[in-house]
């Protein structure tokens, strides 16, 4: 016996294809996302006081009312390098994922004013001046 198929039905299983697709591809989007880098200050030392919480390159923490204000940081994923001044200027250091529950030994206690993410060697590096001197690819933990 042949039933016949109603119209759109035929359709039913490229509409399903569809939908799988979709959801495969905005969970490959989550999963990314959480594995994107991200960093956490602090305005007080061990970790305490209000936060500021970055997953990408900020120029200039003054725009977010954080400038100069971080006395401590988690980074939950990937490498940052932060810096005294905006636009990644002036004293730098490379931050690895970890809690620093002071930046006070490295200097850099109230003087963070941009950041962003970076990928590096494994050898350290304390940049002084601008970072121009010390190139991002060349960059790694110094602490």
């Amino acid at each position: 016996m042949c039933v016949p198929t109603p119209r759109g039905v035929a359709n039913l299983g490229a509409l399903m294809k569809q939908i799988l697709t979709i959801t495969l591809g905005l969970a490959a989007l989550s999963v990314a996302w959480q594995a994107a880098a991200q960093v956490t200050l602090y305005e007080r030392e061990g970790l305490h006081g209000q936060v500021f919480t970055a997953d990408r390159s900020v120029s200039d923490l003054e725009r977010y009312g954080f400038n100069d204000r971080a006395s401590s940081a988690i980074v939950q994923r990937g490498q940052w390098q932060v810096c005294e001044h905006a636009n990644f200027e002036g004293s730098c250091t490379i931050l690895r994922p970890g809690q620093y529950p002071s930046l006070a030994a490295m200097g850099m206690n109230d003087r963070i004013s941009s950041l962003r993410k970076v990928q590096g060697s494994s050898k350290p590096c304390l940049c002084t001046g601008t970072a121009r001197r010390c190139p991002v690819s060349l960059l790694s933990a110094a602490w």
